[in-house]
C-alpha cells in the first residue's frame, strides 16, 4: 500500500524506535522522503543532546557577552517557576538573581530580572546547522556550495550537514566531491542507496548527508547503524550504504 503525504506526516518517532531496535514492522514499502526524515532524525539524535529554545545574535569578533538582561511584572499568578519557563532560563539562575523575591509568591506588580546575559566559555564555539533544501531547481546545488563557503568563512568550527537527494542528475553526483573541496578539517559523508535507479531516469533511490566537522566518533555510531538502515528500508539488492570520513 502506497503511504500519501497525509499518513507520512503521522508516522511519529515510535515507527523509527521500532526500525532501529530490528523488529520488522509490518509495512514493507517504503516512501522515499522517509529515508530523507530517517537520515536528518538520525543525525539530530545522534549529534543533539537537550536542545535549548533561546536564539541569540552571535557577539563581534573578541566579544564573548551574548543576551541581554531583562525585567518584567509578576502577574497575581505568577511563580519564579513559571517565568523562568517562560522565558527559558534555569531555575536556580532567576533565584539568584532574584533574591529578596519570594519564589513562590513573587505577588502581583513585582519586578522580577530575568537573567537572559550569558558570558561564552573560552572553548571553540560549535553549534549544528541543518541544510535542507528541495532541490528542485538544480540552481539549488550551486546555491549549497556557495552558501557553505560563506558559511564556513563566517562559523568555521560549527558542524553542517547538507542532506541532497539520490537522483539521476549530474548536480547531484557532483554535490559531495564539491562539498569535499570546501572542507579544511573534518568531514563524513552518509549515503543510503534504498533501490536501483529508476529505468526512466526519474525519481530517488536514496539519499546522503555531507557533514563539515562532525562529532568525534559519528562514523563509528553510523557504522552499527546504517546497515540495519539497509536491512529494514531496502527495497531491492541494489540498496546499500557507503560511509567515507576524514577525522584528524
Amino acid at each position: 500500500m502506497d503511504y500519501s503525504r497525509q499518513t507520512m506526516a503521522k508516522i511519529d518517532l515510535t515507527e523509527w524506535r521500532i526500525l532501529i531496535a530490528g523488529k520488522r514492522p509490518r509495512r514493507r514499502r517504503v516512501h522515499l522522503y522517509q529515508v530523507r526524515r530517517v537520515l536528518t532524525g538520525l543525525l539530530a539524535a545522534l549529534v543533539a543532546g537537550s536542545v535549548s529554545a533561546q536564539t541569540f545574535l552571535l557577539p563581534a569578533a573578541g566579544e564573548d557577552v551574548i543576551g541581554q538582561v531583562k525585567v518584567v511584572t509578576a502577574r497575581y499568578e505568577n511563580t519564579l517557576s513559571d517565568i523562568a519557563r517562560a522565558y527559558h532560563v534555569g531555575y536556580e539562575e532567576i533565584v539568584r538573581a532574584n533574591p529578596q523575591v519570594d519564589p513562590w509568591l513573587p505577588g502581583r506588580g513585582t519586578r522580577v530580572i530575568v537573567p537572559m546575559q550569558h558570558i561564552l566559555p573560552q572553548a571553540p564555539r560549535r553549534g549544528l546547522v541543518l541544510i535542507d533544501p528541495s532541490y528542485e531547481d538544480k540552481e539549488d546545488y550551486r546555491k549549497v556550495v556557495a552558501a557553505m563557503r560563506d558559511a564556513l568563512q563566517r562559523f568555521a568550527t560549527g558542524v553542517y550537514a547538507v542532506w541532497y537527494p539520490q537522483v539521476q542528475r549530474q548536480e547531484s553526483q557532483d554535490l559531495p566531491g564539491q562539498l569535499k573541496q570546501l572542507a579544511e578539517g573534518d568531514w563524513l559523508h552518509a549515503s543510503l542507496t534504498v533501490k536501483a535507479p529508476a529505468k526512466d531516469g526519474l525519481g530517488l533511490h536514496g539519499s546522503g548527508l555531507f557533514i563539515f566537522n562532525p562529532p568525534w566518533n559519528l562514523e563509528a555510531s553510523l557504522q552499527g547503524v546504517m546497515p540495519v538502515l539497509v536491512r529494514l528500508l531496502g527495497q531491492d539488492a541494489k540498496a546499500t550504504f557507503k560511509l567515507k570520513f576524514k577525522q584528524t
